[in-house]
């Protein structure tokens, strides 16, 4: 199942996982932004903030040490328990950059978002 999940699952494409843990592409669900505010060193002040309503951060996943916010480091990948509890979790997901809300070429990071039941 991870396979098919790594296969579908990109950055601005929302993806379904269904009762059984298949993973299939949404036609009519849009990828918000996600972005934050960073001070003239480059450290993040305060949270994360989505552009969207319905969307909701997935976290403690991130191998970041004394971290357990959403916000995953570039290097970090969609895998191990992380891949394995959203492929034992119906919803819909997107994998979402994290930039800088002053610097939109300056990358933070990424989040998975869940969106919200309606």
């Amino acid at each position: 199942m991870t396979l098919d999940l790594n296969k579908i699952a990109e950055f601005d494409s929302p993806f379904l996982v269904d009762e059984e843990g298949n993973v299939h592409e949404t036609k009519g669900i849009y990828a918000p932004s996600v972005y934050v505010y960073c001070d003239e060193d480059g450290q993040i002040e305060g949270e994360p903030e989505i552009d969207a309503k319905g969307w909701s951060f997935v976290n403690g996943y991130s191998g970041q040490y004394s971290y357990a916010g959403p916000i995953m480091h570039p290097s970090e990948f969609l895998g191990g328990r992380m891949a394995r509890d959203v492929l034992e979790t119906p919803g819909v997901y997107v994998l979402c950059v994290v930039i800088d809300i002053d610097d939109s070429e300056d990358l933070i990071g990424w989040v998975l978002l869940e969106r919200e039941a309606n």
